[in-house]
C-alpha cells in the first residue's frame, strides 16, 4: 500500500509496539498504554472513535492525505484478510508528526465475517529519517529473493547499507546448514553477536519440536524450491524462544540461500490468547447450555412439587373474569371447596358469592369492592358453606387488575383451606393456656422462695433466677440473664467459678459451700452466703447447674461479734487484771518514794536536835540542805499527784497567753543544769530565734519541758549528751529533746505516755519517780492542741521526744 513498506517489514520484538482493538464498525474499543504514548491521546478520548473518521491527520509517506476507509484496520475488516506492513504518517494532538509502521489481524467467531480487528504498530519516526536525509538513496522495495538478475543499478555499497539498516530480519545460510551473513536486525532480536550465530548450525537455534518440519523445508530448498511463509521458533539467548515466519530463496549456484524473516511472537500471543479465550467462551456456552437444560428439568420438577405441595396443603389459585363473571381454578379446589370437578370447572363468581357464609359475606364482598388501582392487593380469611353443609375455613390472598379507566377486570390470588389449621391452633392455645398456667403457679413459687434459685449453662450463663437472688446480686432478674457470673460479680468470680467448673467436671454435686465476697448490691460489704451445687445432666453429659442460695451474713455476723465480745471480755479482763497489777506496782513505788524522801528527813532531824552537833553549824547546814532537798522531792510527788487527780477528773486549769517557747525552754533548763554538770552531760541548745509564739499556759509548758529533761538527764549515763532544738515546722513549733541515755524497748514505746507506767520496776528503784511526768505531759500539751511523741532505736539507742504546738497566725 506504500513503497516503503518492503523496507520497513518486521519491526523486531524489541520495539515497543502499540496495540488497538476496533470491533467490526470500526470503533475503537481498547489500546494500550505504547499506543496512547504513540497516538499522544488517551484511551477515554479516543474510546468509540471510527477509524474511517480517524481524529487525527494521517498521511502517506510522499505527503499525500491517508483515507479513511483505505486504512488496514478497515481493509481487514472488509476483505477478512490481514495488513502488513503498512506505512502511516499521523499528526498528535500537539502538531508533531509521527510515522508508523502497521500490522493488522481479524477477530473470527463462528461466522464469515470477523468482528474484530487487532492493530498493531510501531513509531519508525526515527528510520523513515534515516531513509529521507540521504538524497543518494531512492526509496524502493528490497532486494528480490528469486533467480532474476537486479534490474537496478544498486552499488554494492548501497547493498551493504540496506543490509545493515533494514528493519527486516535478513539472514544468508549455506546449504551446509550454517549462518553466512546475519543482519544487526536478525542478532538484535535473538540477543546473539554474528559470532556466536556463524559458529554453530542454525538447526541449533530452532526448537526442538521444530527440527523435522525445518529440515523437511531445508530440503525442499536444496531442490531448488522457494519457501513463502514458514513458521518455526527461534531460541534467544535468553533461553525464550521467538516465533519466526520465512521467506527464502536459494541460490543453487551459489551455494547459499537469501532468507528473510518476520518475528511473529506477538502475533502468535495473541492468536493463543484469542483461541484460550474462544475456547472458555465455547466453555462458558456449554456451561450456560448445561445449566437452562438443568433449570428447565428442575422448573419442571418443581412445577410438580407445587402441585404436590398444593395438594398437601390444600391450597388453590383462582382467577376471577369481573365481566364474564368466570373463575379458573387449579384442580385441587373441588376437594377443598366440596364440588366435583365439572361443577368446579362451571362455577362462577356470582354462584361463589352465594356460597360465602352469611356472616362473612358483607365483610368479603366490601374488601373486594375496596380494591383501587393504588391498593390492589387484600388478604382476608372467611368461611364457606360446602353443598354438602360442612363449612370450610379459607384464607386468601388476592390481587386487583385495572383497566385504564380505573375499572376492576380482574382478581387472581391463592386461597388455603385453614379449617383444620384454626382447630389446631385453638386446640393449641388451649394446651398453652394450660401450661402458661402452670408455669405460672410454678414461675410463682420459683421467685417467692426465700433462698436464692438460679440455672447456670455450660458457660457459666445464667438460664433463670429467681427474684431473691437477683435483689442478693443486685441487679435485675432480666439483666441476668445471658451475662456471664463474671460480667456481672467480679468481685466473687475467681472463687464461685473454681467451685461450678470442679460440678461442670466431674458431674458430683457440692454442698454447704460457703462464699464471701461483695456484690453491687451492697458495694463494699462483705457477705456470706451458703450455697449448694447441683449438676444438671442429659444423660451422663453435664448441661448445666442448679444453684440454691442462702445468704448467712447477719448469722455469721453475730457469730463474730459473738466471739468478737468473747474476745473483748478476755482482753477487758486481762487489762483489769493489768491495772490492778500497775495499780499494786504504782502504790508500791509511791509508798516507797514517799518513803524515801522521809527517811533522810526523819534521820537529820533527829540528829539536828542532839546536843552534840549544837556547836557544828557545818553539819546542821548540812542537815538542813539535805531536809530541805528531800522535802521539795516529796513535795514535787504530791504535786504529780495532784496534776493526775486534776487530770483524771477533767479540772486541770490552764492560763492561755502569747507564750514565746524560748522562755519556757530556758527556765526548764535551768532546773535541771545542775544535775546535769553533776554527771558531766553536755547540753546542746538549738532554739531559732525566728520561731513566732504560741497560744498557752506558759508555767504549764515549762513543767512539760522540765519533764523531757528531767528524764533526759535522769536516763543519760555519765558524759552523755541531751539536745534541746526549737525550729519552726509548717504551722507548727516543734520542740525536740534527745538524749544518748537508756532508752526505750519497742514494745513499751505505745506505753510511754500513760499513767502508771514505767519500762520495769527496777527502774524505780535505780532512778526513782512515780512514772506520772510524760503522763502528765502529754495531757497538757493536747491541752494547748498539740501533738507529743517519742522515738527510740531500742535499748541502750537513746530517745527523741517531740513536741508541736499550733503557732499562733500572724495576720
Amino acid at each position: 500500500m506504500n513503497k516503503l513498506a518492503p523496507s520497513l517489514i518486521s519491526l523486531p520484538h524489541t520495539y515497543e509496539s502499540g496495540v488497538l482493538l476496533q470491533l467490526a464498525d470500526g470503533s475503537i474499543q481498547a489500546c494500550n498504554q505504547t499506543a496512547e504514548k504513540i497516538l499522544g491521546l488517551t484511551l477515554k478520548q479516543i474510546q468509540g472513535w471510527n477509524s474511517t473518521e480517524p481524529p487525527w491527520q494521517a498521511i502517506h509517506a510522499d505527503g499525500t492525505p491517508f483515507p479513511g476507509d483505505t486504512h488496514p484496520a478497515m481493509v481487514t475488516l472488509d476483505t477478512g484478510k490481514p495488513c502488513n506492513d503498512v506505512v502511516m504518517g499521523l499528526y498528535q494532538p500537539c502538531g508533531k508528526l509521527v510515522w508508523i509502521l502497521i500490522q493488522t489481524e481479524p477477530l473470527w467467531a463462528d461466522g464469515c465475517t470477523p468482528y474484530g480487528v487487532i492493530a498493531t504498530f510501531a513509531d519508525v519516526t526515527e528510520q523513515m529519517g534515516l531513509c529521507v536525509t540521504d538524497p543518494s538513496l531512492e526509496l524502493q522495495s528490497s532486494p528480490s529473493m528469486n533467480n532474476q538478475k537486479q534490474n537496478t543499478a544498486v552499488s554494492g555499497s548501497e547493498e551493504a547499507f540496506f543490509f545493515e539498516r533494514s528493519l527486516d530480519l535478513l539472514s544468508v545460510v549455506g546449504i551446509d546448514g550454517y549462518f553466512k551473513r546475519a543482519n544487526p536486525a536478525f542478532t538484535k532480536i535473538l540477543g546473539y553477536c554474528t559470532t556466536e550465530l556463524l559458529g554453530s548450525p542454525f538447526l541449533n537455534f530452532v526448537h526442538p519440536d521444530d527440527h523435522t518440519i525445518t529440515l523437511a523445508e531445508m530440503e525442499k530448498l536444496k531442490a531448488g524450491m522457494p519457501t513463502l511463509n514458514f513458521e518455526n521458533r527461534y531460541r534467544t539467548k535468553e533461553g525464550s524462544y521467538r516465533w519466526l515466519s520465512w521467506t527464502a530463496s536459494p541460490q543453487l549456484d551459489q551455494g547459499v540461500i537469501y532468507c528473510v524473516a518476520r518475528d511473529m511472537t506477538r502475533q502468535k500471543e495473541t492468536e493463543k490468547a484469542l483461541e484460550i479465550a474462544n475456547e472458555a467462551l465455547e466453555k462458558r456456552v456449554a456451561e450456560r447450555t448445561a445449566q437452562l437444560e438443568q433449570l428447565n428439568a428442575a422448573l419442571r420438577e418443581s412445577e410438580e412439587r407445587n402441585q404436590l405441595a398444593m395438594e398437601v396443603a390444600r391450597i388453590f389459585t383462582f382467577e376471577w373474569e369481573c365481566n364474564s363473571d368466570a373463575v379458573k381454578r387449579s384442580p385441587q379446589c373441588g376437594i377443598i371447596l366440596g364440588l366435583s370437578a365439572a361443577a368446579a370447572e362451571q362455577d362462577t363468581g356470582s354462584n361463589f358469592f352465594q356460597r360465602v357464609h352469611p356472616e362473612d359475606r358483607e365483610r368479603f364482598i366490601a374488601g373486594i369492592q375496596a380494591l383501587t388501582p393504588q391498593k390492589n392487593t387484600y388478604k382476608t380469611t372467611y368461611r364457606v358453606i360446602c353443598p354438602n353443609g360442612q363449612i370450610v375455613t379459607l384464607e386468601e390472598i388476592g390481587r386487583a387488575l385495572f383497566n385504564q379507566q380505573g375499572q376492576l377486570t380482574k382478581l387472581i390470588g391463592i386461597t388455603a383451606d385453614v379449617t383444620e389449621r384454626q382447630r389446631l391452633e385453638a386446640q393449641l392455645r388451649e394446651s398453652q393456656a394450660t401450661l402458661q398456667r402452670q408455669l405460672a403457679e410454678i414461675e410463682t413459687i420459683y421467685q417467692s422462695a426465700p433462698i436464692g434459685l438460679n440455672i447456670l449453662d455450660t458457660d457459666l450463663r445464667f438460664v433463670r433466677i429467681n427474684q431473691r437472688l437477683a435483689e442478693i446480686n443486685g441487679f435485675t432478674v432480666e439483666e441476668h440473664i445471658g451475662r456471664t457470673v463474671r460480667e456481672l460479680l467480679p468481685n466473687i468470680a475467681d472463687t464461685a467459678e473454681e467451685v461450678l467448673r470442679s460440678v461442670l467436671e466431674t458431674g458430683e454435686p457440692l454442698l454447704n459451700v460457703e462464699i464471701r465476697g461483695e456484690t453491687p448490691a451492697q458495694p463494699g460489704v462483705e457477705r456470706v452466703w451458703l450455697e449448694k451445687f447441683l449438676p444438671l445432666k442429659d444423660g451422663d453429659r453435664v448441661i448445666g447447674i442448679s444453684t440454691v442460695c442462702e445468704e448467712i451474713t447477719e448469722r455469721k455476723a453475730i457469730e463474730t461479734q459473738r466471739e468478737k465480745l468473747l474476745q473483748q471480755e478476755q482482753a477487758a479482763r486481762a487489762a483489769a487484771e493489768r491495772a490492778n497489777r500497775s495499780k499494786d506496782e504504782f502504790l508500791s513505788i509511791l509508798s516507797h518514794e514517799l518513803r524515801t524522801p522521809l527517811n533522810p528527813i526523819l534521820g537529820w532531824a533527829t540528829l539536828l536536835q542532839s546536843p552534840k552537833l549544837k556547836n557544828s553549824s557545818e553539819k546542821i547546814q548540812e542537815g538542813l540542805s539535805i531536809i530541805e532537798r528531800n522535802a521539795k522531792q516529796q513535795l514535787q510527788l504530791i504535786s504529780d499527784l495532784l496534776d493526775v487527780s486534776q487530770i483524771m477528773r477533767g479540772q486541770l486549769s490552764l492560763n492561755f497567753a502569747a507564750v514565746n517557747l524560748s522562755q519556757p525552754i530556758t527556765a526548764a533548763l535551768e532546773t535541771v543544769r545542775l544535775a546535769a554538770a553533776a554527771k558531766a552531760i553536755e547540753l546542746e541548745v538549738l532554739l531559732d530565734p525566728l520561731v513566732g509564739q504560741v497560744r498557752g499556759d506558759a508555767g504549764r509548758l515549762q513543767q512539760v519541758f522540765w519533764n523531757l529533761l528531767s528524764n533526759a538527764v535522769k536516763f543519760t549515763p555519765l558524759e552523755g549528751k541531751v539536745t534541746v532544738q526549737l525550729t519552726c515546722v509548717g504551722r507548727y513549733a516543734q520542740i525536740q529533746v534527745s538524749d544518748t541515755g537508756k532508752g526505750i524497748q519497742p514494745e513499751f514505746l505505745p506505753f510511754v505516755f500513760d499513767l502508771f507506767q514505767q519500762q520495769d520496776s527496777s527502774t524505780t528503784r535505780a532512778f526513782g519517780g512515780l512514772g506520772l511526768g510524760l503522763a502528765i505531759a502529754r495531757q497538757v500539751v493536747e491541752a494547748h492542741g498539740g501533738k507529743i511523741s517519742v522515738v527510740s532505736a531500742g535499748e541502750g539507742q537513746g530517745a527523741t521526744f517531740t513536741v508541736q504546738l499550733p503557732l499562733i497566725s500572724v495576720v
